[in-house]
Formats: structure tokens, sequence, C-alpha cells
């Protein structure tokens, strides 16, 4: 049960770190008002892999294994 409760833990805060890009793809579609297009789906999957890039780079990428690690309760590499 631990182990489920700690992959739901994992699973909200990698979620919350697709927030700005979820935001934009919704603001594009209201703006838009047609989700069914191509535009609309090659903005969005740009805007997914961006923000994973920004992500998952430099400083952040460290800061994030860290927090995952605290979540987890596992030591973390040095």
């Amino acid at each position: 049960m631990k182990q489920v409760v700690i992959a739901a833990q994992v699973f909200a805060f990698l979620s919350l770190l697709f927030v700005p890009s979820i935001v934009l793809v919704l603001a594009l579609g209201y703006l838009l008002a047609d989700t069914t297009n191509w535009f609309f789906g090659f903005i969005g999957i740009t805007l997914f892999v961006i923000n994973l890039a920004v992500i998952l780079t430099g400083e952040r990428r460290l800061r994030l294994w860290r927090k995952l690690n605290a979540i987890a309760g596992t030591a973390a590499r040095s």
C-alpha cells in the first residue's frame, strides 16, 4: 500500500511539472475554437516537448531527482 501512495505522489508531482504547457494548449484551443485541426496538434506537441526539455536539463533535473527521492524516502545519490 505504501508503494501505491508513493507512486501516486510521484505521478502527481510529475503532472504538476506540465501545468504550464497544458495551460498554453488549453488557451490555444480556446483561441482557435477548433481542436480537430493539425495546427492545434502540432503546436500542442511542440509545447509539451519544449516543456519536457526545460524540465530535464541542467540544474532543474538535479532538483527534480532530489525531490522525487525525498517523496520516495530514498537516499540521494552522491
